[in-house]
């Protein structure tokens, strides 16, 4: 396909035709006339639009489409590159020399014209390795420096082009080519590179291949800010089920995985956890006929926590003193190949309805290469609690530095800026980087950035996992995002 380069009229009375003609089109009786104040106005605006279309048409449409080609479509254009050949150098003796990297060599083509050209890599000669009393030779390659790239530098050969040192090395008698040198190509020039770009980007079709082409291609669709792709993943649902029955007994079952644990009344704290042995439970709470016992598993992560209420008689779901049936769902994740999951959310960085994430969907597999297995999500909440206590400087109110303090702990937990990097302060940007990781240095330093804060005293920090040595808590979940739960602070005056 041809590169096409736009004529741009810029003759006035050619300007004045168009519009004539566009006014007739709108009024077929109207006909310009000298001593028409129209046709004077049509006169005047040809002439000031002919002085930009000037400045239009002495713009190179290579200065348009190039970075255009390379800074949006990631075309880069073919530089020129140094021709190569290698190179015989005659040292005086065997006391040992070395030829450094970057000497300069002059090849020559015509009289004292020709193609400089520079040792690519330092070259030693031990003491001893050549003949006593006799000249030692070693071989250098040698390329065509910056500036002097392209074909010129091609064909050079013993025999026909001599060398020499552009700077003298006092151990170097000779510098002679070996074979012929290669390798050299020109850049290309803008005709070129235009042709390139429009044949590579007559190639290009909407198929996204890499993860990205899938985010990119989320991004368009309404109700979406921001989207992350994982490649050779896929989300498999699960679903748990919890059953009461007459109040006398409870199932969880695994509906996908076909695991089931029974509880019934009567159970100590030992007995539960024993029951629920294979969904991998933590028990807490109790005594049984006391107090209600907290039920987390921890195969199912995203699940629950229940409370049970277990008496002598009976056993109960918090929610009800009845029969009950709930299902809960969930997904994780499972290596698969030509699978993509991506996950979307909307503005403020809040998770969007089933009919968008179902929209994203249908957008993908519209254009998607066949076999692939597509997820469309949206982020993995994790709930952040902080706990801490504070000073405040003097003639400053505990009270408002408090409220200040736990404002900029909920901004920061905040999934509307989580991800975002340096592009924190732009509210349209679409970047998304996965962190994956709340860190307790960098709560501190929120809290430490509060007006009137003087000092931290204690700060803990408690998620979905323990945290590390470093207090840091490592979310779960794919594409997780944070969400600020208990925010407790304690600030006292200084």
């Amino acid at each position: 396909m041809a590169v096409i380069r736009p004529e741009i009229s810029t003759d006035p009375a050619e300007l004045e035709q168009i519009a004539i003609r566009y006014l007739q089109d709108g009024f077929p009786e109207w006909q310009p006339a000298d001593g028409d104040l129209m046709t004077w106005l049509i006169g005047a605006h040809a002439r000031m639009i002919a002085e930009e279309r000037d400045i239009a048409a002495d713009v190179p449409i290579e200065q348009i489409l190039r970075p255009l080609g390379e800074e949006v479509h990631q075309i880069l254009p073919r530089v020129a590159t140094g021709a190569t050949v290698n190179a015989v150098v005659t040292l005086i003796d065997d006391s040992g020399y070395t030829v450094p990297e970057g000497t300069e060599v002059l090849v020559r083509t015509a009289g004292d014209d020709g193609v400089t050209m520079a040792v690519t890599d330092d070259v030693t000669v031990r003491p001893g390795e050549g003949v006593a009393g006799e000249f030692v030779r070693t071989t250098v390659r040698l390329r065509a420096i910056s500036g002097r790239e392209g074909i010129a530098g091609n064909g050079l050969r013993a025999g026909r082009n001599s060398a020499v040192l552009i700077r003298p090395l006092e151990f170097v008698t000779e510098v002679a080519l070996l074979d012929e040198s290669t390798g050299g190509t020109d850049a290309e020039t803008d005709e070129q590179y235009l042709q390139r770009l429009v044949d590579t980007l007559a190639l290009t079709s909407p198929v996204p291949i890499l993860p990205e082409d899938f985010a990119a291609l989320a991004r368009q669709q309404p109700g979406v800010s921001r989207a992350l792709a994982f490649n050779d993943t896929v989300l498999r649902e699960e679903i748990l089920r919890i059953t009461t029955q007459a109040s006398t007994r409870a199932e969880i079952e695994d509906l996908t995985n076909g695991v089931r644990a029974s509880i019934t009344s009567g159970l100590t704290a030992a007995q539960l956890t024993t029951a629920l042995s294979a969904l991998n439970p933590v028990v807490e709470g109790g005594p049984a006929g006391t107090a209600p016992f907290t039920v987390r598993l921890r195969n199912y992560r995203r699940f629950g926590p229940w409370q049970f209420t277990i008496y002598g008689s009976s056993v109960t779901d918090a929610r009800t003193l009845g029969s009950l049936v709930v299902e809960q769902r969930a997904g994780v994740e499972a290596v698969k190949e030509r699978a993509i999951t991506v996950a979307v959310v909307g503005p403020d960085g809040a998770e969007v309805s089933a009919n968008t994430l179902r929209g994203v969907k249908d957008a993908i597999e519209a254009v998607r290469e066949l076999n692939w297995d597509v997820s469309v999500i949206g982020p993995s909440s994790n709930v952040i609690n902080v706990d801490f206590a504070a000073v405040t400087w003097p003639t400053y109110a505990a009270s408002t530095v408090q409220q200040t303090a736990e404002a900029a702990l909920e901004a920061y937990l905040s999934p509307a800026r989580w991800g975002m990097g340096d592009a924190l302060g732009d509210a349209d940007s679409s970047v998304w980087v996965e962190e994956r990781v709340v860190r307790y240095l960098e709560i501190a330093q929120v809290l430490n950035e509060v007006p009137g804060l003087r000092y931290v005293t204690s700060l803990t920090v408690t998620g979905p996992t323990a945290a590390d040595a470093s207090g840091n808590i490592t979310m779960t979940g794919l594409a997780p995002m944070p969400k600020a739960g208990e925010i407790n602070g304690r600030v006292t005056e200084g």
